[in-house]
């Protein structure tokens, strides 16, 4: 789940709650016997380390949330209670294509984290059906 508050704002919202990554923005709440992970909208800058970004900014603006992710279609987000997906990315044309595309340059998405190389070839691996890369 994306939210708009901060990890800390969540961590006293509900006492229950467990800091699964609040310095990433991710915490687990926990209520009525039920667990979701909730992240804040953010964006970030520089891997230097090749893997976490350097700099976590907290946000409220779910389109450059999304301009961070890997592929077209991990950037997309769905309101549950309007039921409306939020896709500017294009991730449903490249689900239904069976394209593996990066928002934005290919070669720094890859670059900014070397596990994004594993997951692409993951996607590619054919088990799931063909994907073209971009």
């Amino acid at each position: 789940m994306a939210s708009t508050l901060p990890p800390q704002r969540l961590l006293e919202l509900f006492p229950r709650a467990l800091d699964t990554g609040s310095q990433y923005g991710t915490v687990t709440v926990r209520h009525g016997g039920v667990s979701v992970e909730c992240t804040a909208l953010r964006t970030d800058a520089n891997y230097t380390d090749g893997r976490r970004p350097d700099q976590v900014n907290f946000g409220s603006s779910l389109r450059e949330d999304l301009a961070r992710r890997d592929f077209t279609i991990n950037a997309m987000a769905v309101n549950v209670r309007a039921r409306k997906l939020f896709d500017p990315y294009g991730g449903t044309r490249d689900v239904r294509g069976g394209v593996l595309r990066a928002v934005g340059s290919a070669k720094e998405r890859l670059r900014e984290d070397g596990l994004r190389t594993m997951r692409a070839y993951r996607f590619l691996d054919g088990k799931t059906g063909a994907r073209v890369p971009d």
